[in-house]
């Protein structure tokens, strides 16, 4: 049950490893690299304790990899492609050169779909002492495998169907299966989507981590030597922080150590920086305390604790109210109290709702229907329809269609249980 909640945690936040809370220090010991296992032996001696210790309070103040650190050296296995032959493999990195380690993989569309802009990226910086290097952690087989496909749509020079060697000749497309590179760097900085690119500037340093599409800007001003590394380095690690803490989350969750997963939680609630990401944090200390009845008290007086804070922009108040519909309309929280404020409360956004004012319509429409309220909810998701864009109309629709159907039950019901009129007397 707790791998399902888990997986739910996950999905329903979308919030990948990359995107969740964290370890500290005691990640910083775990990208920075363990030691290797101890062959079976006596006990040490003191002394050598005296040294473990010392060595895991050094291990336990490095740094994670992150904005501004030293990017280590390269140490890949194989170079397939090398931009016709502009690049050398690199280990260290020169000065004055400015470099992108892209972690790609031949069963990720994204990083399909990003590599015609990596391309681009490297043409049009190729002369301007720019070089990307692209890495995997699969065999080289499965590369060369991949590389023989064709890129759906594009041509060659003679007109022929293109492939996908041929498009990734102009930059270094590489792989290192026994994931050395990953380790240093995708681990080390707590990022576990791809593609994820490192842009590394011309003093040897992380200037920038992120997905390649996004990576236009940073790379020109790290070019032209205008880049800001200090503004994204105070938002980027507390981005990265936000990560490490909902990893830590999980893993406790793994554990089946709740209390210490909702420990964790409260700790980011009550000092992340990030608004967003402590809303989402918001979000699944609420999940966790649904997941378990006996904390249906502790859920009900979070949510009464939420509901009368007053920082909550309107995307907020929406998915809060949202969230405590879905929770009523399933048992989980059934204090009408509590419903009817979050009603209150989503509603007073509701005027200046904006675009957004069919779907907070439609977290309305919920609450009524947790309330018992359907004729209510039927008027406020006809209207929520009404207003919605074309592409949003079904999704909206069904819902209202749902309504609709449970009043006419309850219609049918009310007949079949009312006595029949008694024959009026002539």
């Amino acid at each position: 049950m707790k791998r399902f909640i888990l997986l739910n945690l996950l999905i329903g936040l979308s919030l990948s490893l990359t995107n969740v809370p964290t370890l500290f220090a005691q990640t910083a010991k775990e990208n920075a690299g363990k030691t290797a296992d101890a062959k079976d032996s006596d006990p040490p001696a003191v002394e050598d304790q005296d040294a473990d210790a010392d060595q895991d309070a050094e291990e336990q103040t490095i740094e994670p990899l992150t904005i501004g650190s030293i990017a280590p050296e390269l140490d890949i296995e194989h170079w397939i492609h090398d931009g016709n032959g502009a690049f050398d493999a690199v280990t260290k990195f020169e000065k004055n050169k400015v470099y992108v380690v892209e972690f790609w993989a031949t069963w990720c569309g994204p990083c399909i779909s990003a590599m015609p802009h990596v391309v681009a990226l490297q043409k049009e910086y190729a002369d301007r002492g720019v070089q990307i290097v692209s890495v995997s952690s699969e065999p080289v087989e499965t590369i060369e495998k991949f590389l023989e496909r064709e890129v759906p749509g594009a041509k060659g020079s003679d007109d022929s169907a293109q492939t996908f060697d041929d498009l990734t000749r102009s930059y270094c497309l590489t792989t290192d299966p026994d994931r050395s590179t990953s380790k240093s760097y995708m681990e080390a900085a707590g990022q576990n989507g791809i593609p994820c690119a490192f842009l590394i500037g011309k003093s040897g340093l992380v200037e920038w981590i992120g997905h390649p599409m996004s990576m236009d800007e940073p790379l020109a001003k790290v070019v032209n030597d205008d880049w800001d590394r200090q503004a994204f380095a105070e938002e980027f690690k507390e981005e990265q922080r936000a990560d490490m803490v909902f990893k830590a989350f999980v893993s406790a969750m793994r554990s089946n150590n709740t209390d210490k997963a909702l420990e964790i939680l409260d700790g980011y609630i009550a000092e992340g920086k990030l608004a967003a990401r402590v809303s989402q944090m918001q979000m699944v200390k609420m999940q966790v305390l649904a997941s378990d009845d006996s904390r249906a008290d502790e859920l009900t007086a979070y949510v009464n604790h939420l509901l009368q804070d007053e920082s909550f922009d309107a995307e907020a108040v929406n998915r809060l109210g949202w969230t405590i519909a879905r929770y009523a309309t399933a048992g989980k929280i059934d204090d009408e109290v509590t419903v009817r404020a979050a009603l209150q409360k989503t509603q007073s956004i509701l005027a200046d709702a904006g675009e957004s004012k069919p779907f907070v319509m439609d977290t309305i429409a919920h609450l009524q229907f947790a309330l018992g309220d359907k004729a209510a909810a039927i008027a406020t998701q006809t209207e929520a329809v009404e207003l919605a864009e074309e592409s949003h109309k079904p999704r909206l629709q069904r819902f209202l269609d749902e309504l609709t159907a449970e009043l006419a039950t309850d219609g049918e019901s009310a007949e079949e249980s009312s006595p029949e009129k008694p024959a009026e007397s002539s």
